[in-house]
């Protein structure tokens, strides 16, 4: 046993010495050798050999920004490092990127906003029922040089016919009132405006570039022809008569015996009185409204009027131009007003003191000349209002 364990191990033996000599060199493990201890059989560590020291690369530090609380922030594309090589056995520097310049933003001039131009056109009263034409206008740059601007009403049949030259504003406004030289109703004749660009002076007729129009559509020229020239559809004026002169002229005949009550009374004429306060009221109401009548007790309901009424005026001027608050609101005005009117007039009707009926007239005239002053005179112009049109530059 001993003689065949001896040439087992002889040969192992040889080969270790064989190897370490042959070298000249002490054997080192490459990462830890461990020891066999024969005699044990026990594994021993070995102690570990130490490693040359290696350089340690310096670590590059980018500044992060600094984050908005609340806002997340884009993610930003890195610049790439330039590494320059290094020699052999240095230690490789790091050149921190060169900033990027940051560019001046350009100012951009603000330019003045275009004015734009607007503008409504319309008829008044000179001596006559719209006789008199009326322009405002806003936004109107000045004309070239050597040039002008002039105006023109448009006949129904196309023809023009000037209403002068105009010059603009500082403030590029523009206001222009122009008569008619026969105190013609425009209104019956014409239905559009324009301004042209004509040589300084004007001209004769348009020749030059149209620069702004406007007029009245279908409906609206009907409505406001039938307001001030004359109704030619339902319901029936008599004579046509327009709705607004209507409503003056019959305003004007309801005073006008209001008066006649009051002279009648100054002479102690008390029927001639009643008589009078009976007209007044029924010019007002008109033949077929509630309060018409005969109140004077003579069996006959009179009425010099023409039978339309105020009432009935100013309720037919409300509807044809109900989107219009100012005209509701006058011709509302109107009918309250009449109706305290007639409940004066009533009243007095009843009275046998001429002492009393006197000094009742008194306030009943007060009410009348109100009625003229403030919402009739009122509903009539908001009905010239309404009747214009806008004047808006050429598309």
């Amino acid at each position: 046993m001993a003689y065949r364990t001896l040439i087992i191990l002889f040969p192992l033996l040889f080969m270790v010495v064989s190897c370490g000599g042959a070298a000249g060199t002490p054997f080192q493990a490459v990462d830890e050798v461990v020891a066999i201890d024969l005699a044990t059989s026990t594994p021993t560590e070995a102690a570990p050999v130490a490693e040359p020291p290696t350089s340690t690369p310096t670590a590059i530090v980018t500044a992060s920004p600094t984050a908005i609380p609340g806002v997340e922030s884009e993610p930003t594309e890195e610049t790439p490092l330039d590494i320059p090589t290094s020699a052999p056995g240095q230690e490789p520097t790091v050149s921190p990127p060169s900033p990027t310049p940051l560019e001046e933003p350009t100012a951009t001039p603000s330019l003045p906003p275009t004015p734009r131009v607007s503008g409504v056109a319309g008829f008044g009263n000179n001596l006559a029922t719209t006789d008199k034409f009326l322009l405002n206008l806003s936004g109107v740059p000045a004309p070239p040089a050597g040039q002008t601007y002039q105006g023109w009403l448009m006949a129904d049949d196309g023809t023009a016919t000037s209403v002068g030259v105009f010059n603009v504003g500082s403030d590029g406004s523009v206001v222009l009132e122009w008569n008619s030289p026969n105190s013609e109703n425009l209104l019956s004749h014409y239905a559009g405006f324009q301004v042209t660009l004509e040589p300084a002076g004007g001209s004769a007729s348009p020749t030059g570039q149209v620069i702004l129009t406007g007029g009245f559509d279908g409906q609206t020229l009907t409505n406001a022809r039938r307001l001030f020239v004359k109704n030619e559809s339902e319901p029936v004026t008599p004579l046509n008569t327009a709705f607004a002169l209507g409503l003056m002229a019959q305003t004007d005949i309801a005073l006008q015996h209001v008066q006649n009550a009051v002279n009648a009374a100054a002479i102690g004429a008390l029927p001639e009185t009643r008589t009078h306060l009976e007209h007044v009221v029924n010019i007002l109401e008109g033949a077929v409204g509630p309060r018409f009548g005969d109140h004077d007790g003579n069996g006959n309901a009179e009425n010099p009027g023409d039978g339309f009424g105020v009432i009935g005026y100013a309720g037919q001027m409300a509807t044809l131009f109900n989107h219009q608050p100012a005209v509701v609101e006058a011709a509302t005005g109107v009918t309250t007003q009449v109706s305290a009117i007639q409940d004066k007039a009533l009243q007095v009707l009843t009275l046998d003191d001429m002492g009393t009926v006197t000094a009742q007239l008194a306030e009943l005239q007060a009410l009348a000349n109100q009625l003229k002053a403030d919402p009739v005179t009122q509903l009539y112009q908001a009905g010239q209002t309404a009747a214009s049109f806008k004047v808006t530059p050429l598309e």
